[in-house]
């Protein structure tokens, strides 16, 4: 089974409490993996390293018609329209 961890400030780690919840194929109900169960202070720990991040200059620029394109583009890769 796989086992994911959550990316923040560079690095994989898992939630600040070590806690996981099971994520199930729901064709044959098995669980099928384990992800972080992230909390306040995991929430916390990603938004301020982000925000620091983009504070420094350290995320690269996005243009304009790029940062529009992207909610289409995760809609079709979910089966969703936009705006739906």
């Amino acid at each position: 089974m796989k086992r994911y961890r959550m990316f923040i400030n560079g690095e994989f780690a898992g939630s600040h409490t070590g806690k996981t919840f099971p994520v199930f194929d729901p064709s044959t109900e098995e669980t099928i993996a384990e992800v972080p169960d992230a909390g306040e202070a995991d929430i916390d720990a990603a938004v301020h390293a982000a925000r620091s991040d983009r504070d420094s200059g350290g995320l690269a620029e996005i243009s304009a018609v790029a940062s529009r394109r992207r909610p289409s583009t995760w809609a079709r890769a979910s089966g969703r329209r936009s705006g739906a």
